[in-house]
């Protein structure tokens, strides 16, 4: 309401103000104050895009790791899928004492996916087998780790060459059970294709910390044979996130929702050696400053990381210096769940901001001066033709249809004047057929309602809502005023009955659903009079199939109903008269056909009403009196 009302005062004060004005002073003004505060706008814009730089770098990274890591989790899948078919297809089994066979089924689906760094397989018998890659002083060599019935329940690996030959005892770990590892349990537990826990590499493969896509495998009576597994070394992915451009000091880091850390494009370690073992640490009590504070940040403002299920880009500061933050939750259909987290600071880029931000303002002091001589001058370039088409449309207004704008200009205002000559024009003519139109419209009304009232029935137009368009003279001599009543249906009968007709099987409410009907059993009740009636009822429908209204026609069948009941009356006592007759009485069409039989000559002939009907009553006749009768 308050907005409405000071749009009214000002269309008020502006409108007494001549149109030169109103171009000329605000568009003065509005550049001055423009160029007041371009120094804060600009330097807001800047921030602004900072802000957007930042975000937009953000999810370029946070869709350049999405990728990668989709791509780089999707190949173990596959692969852990491949080696459980081949084990339960019977191409390969884990069930011989010595598994060396496999040596070469294992490096040969290694080296064609060489972008994993472990294909293995344990059986619920404890025997296990894998092969693996090792790269050592830019070197890649190749490993075959065992446990199997030669081992004496030892884990044993063994350099092999390209070919899965074996070539030199490497290491030796005693009492291994792949039944008690993650990756195993983690597989017999889901039933199906999933990922193990993040844990510590053991072996002589490189150390650290590694994930494994697991499988388990069944035996042809749905017994469980065992489980196949593919790992991942998460160096990889520190590898790929620190070869992403981000920023000069912008950091991006995964890690899980329980706040431990998977990678990180800095040089921070995702683990650290304990009493020679390997421990995870937490993204929270990393010794890098900034990804410290992030998290702290992230668990303060969201409760804890394992509340954000959706991406998130909020900003904080360190040290007065505005740091933008983007998570980005990943998961897969396998069960992973990690967070990717990128974090720009804003100082990284201000310092170009801060120069464009200056020239800026110098620009802008000097559109200032230009751009208010120039205004001035196309102020007074517009309004005077403007003025000139403002004379002609009052002229119009009064009914001169010949007035035209003469301004010579191929310009948009030059443009404006010849549309409003096309527009003078073209509204004479319309004028004219309009008028033309409207008289033939009212002729045509006149002489359709004549016809409606010169119709020997009752008719009635409806719209929708119920609302009566139209009633000619008849419905109104049979209705009387009730024939616009919204009442007028509790006042109808059923003919012949005291029961009011139903709302339901009204045939004006059923036309307005879209039904044709047709029905004469309607009774209305007029000065104790009450009046049968035939209604016919039909929807009108629109292009879309919807109706528009209804029309209903009447008339009053009294005399008929009456006719009929007496010919109903009549038949009823000849009927009586005819079977209470001393003689038998038949009464046939030309064509011989019985049409009645009383009871006397039905007994006489012997047979029933039914047997008499059309020619039966012909098969009592002895054959020889059949020609005769």
């Amino acid at each position: 309401m308050l907005s409405g009302s000071l749009k009214k005062v000002f269309a008020r004060v502006a409108g007494g103000v001549p149109l030169k004005t109103v171009l000329i002073v605000p568009f003065v003004v509005q550049t001055t104050i423009t160029v007041g505060l371009v120094g804060y706008l600009s330097f807001k814009n800047g921030q602004q895009t900072v802000n957007n730089l930042a975000h937009e770098l953000m999810i370029q990274a946070s869709d350049r790791i999405d990728q990668h890591l989709k791509s780089y989790t999707a190949l173990p899948q596959q692969i852990v899928q491949l080696v459980t078919d081949d084990l339960e297809l019977g191409k390969i089994n884990l069930d011989s004492p010595s598994l060396q066979n496999l040596d070469a089924y294992f490096l040969k689906r290694l080296q064609i996916f060489n972008s994993v760094s472990f294909i293995y397989a344990g059986n619920e018998q404890g025997k296990f087998i894998g092969a693996g890659s090792v790269s050592k002083n830019a070197q890649l060599s190749y490993i075959i780790e065992v446990t199997d019935g030669t081992s004496n329940k030892n884990y044993v690996s063994y350099a092999t060459d390209k070919k899965g030959k074996r070539t030199q005892k490497l290491n030796t770990l005693p009492n291994y059970d792949p039944r008690r590892r993650p990756w195993y349990q983690a597989a017999v537990k889901k039933g199906g294709a999933t990922w193990s826990e993040i844990y510590p590499l053991i072996g002589v493969a490189d150390a650290g910390l590694t994930i494994a896509a697991v499988k388990p495998y069944y035996q042809p009576s749905g017994k469980l044979g065992g489980v196949t597994a593919v790992n991942l070394y998460l160096n990889d992915i520190n590898s790929f996130l620190q070869r992403l451009k981000l920023s000069r000091a912008g950091k991006i880091f995964i890690l899980e929702p329980n706040g431990l850390l998977i990678a990180s494009s800095s040089k921070q370690p995702s683990y650290r050696l304990v009493n020679g073992k390997i421990q995870r640490i937490s993204a929270s009590q990393s010794n890098n400053t900034l990804m410290g504070t992030t998290i702290a940040y992230l668990t303060d403002k969201f409760g804890s990381l394992e509340q954000i299920k959706t991406k998130k880009q909020v900003e904080f500061k360190q040290e007065g210096q505005r740091q933008f933050v983007r998570v980005t939750p990943w998961s897969d259909e396998f069960g992973l769940n990690w967070l990717i987290v990128t974090v720009v600071p804003e100082a990284d880029f201000m310092e170009q901001i801060n120069a464009n931000t200056q020239r800026t303002i110098l620009l802008s002091i000097a559109a200032l001066i230009g751009s208010t001589a120039i205004g001035t001058i196309a102020a007074k370039w517009v309004t005077n033709p403007i003025a000139s088409v403002n004379s002609a449309a009052k002229e119009i207004a009064q009914g001169n249809w010949v007035k035209r704008v003469e301004i010579e200009r191929d310009d948009e205002v030059g443009e404006l004047a010849k549309s409003f000559n096309e527009m003078a024009q073209k509204l004479q003519v319309s004028f004219a057929e309009m008028k033309y139109l409207n008289l033939a419209l009212a002729d045509s009304e006149q002489r359709l309602n004549q016809f409606l009232e010169a119709l020997p029935v009752g008719v009635a137009v409806i719209y929708p809502h119920g609302e009566v368009a139209y009633t000619n003279q008849m419905a109104k001599d049979l209705f009387g005023t009730d024939i616009e009543n919204p009442g007028l249906i509790d006042k109808i009968y059923r003919a012949g009955t005291e029961q009011l007709y139903e709302s339901d099987r009204f045939p004006l409410l059923r036309a307005l659903k879209g039904e044709t009907v047709v029905v004469e059993d309607i009774e209305i009740r007029r000065n104790g009079k009450a009046i049968a009636l035939e209604v016919r009822t039909i929807p009108v429908l629109d292009r879309q199939g919807n109706v528009t209204f209804a029309i209903t026609a009447f008339h009053d069948i009294s005399d008929r109903k009456q006719a009929e009941i007496a010919l109903l009356e009549s038949e009823q006592r000849y009927a009586a008269l005819a079977n209470a007759a001393p003689v038998g009485i038949f009464r046939n069409n030309l064509q011989g056909n019985c049409l009645y039989a009383n009871e006397q000559s039905l007994e006489m002939i012997g047979i029933s009403q039914a047997e008499a009907m059309g020619e039966g009553w012909t098969k009592t006749l002895h054959p020889e009196d059949r020609d005769r009768v």
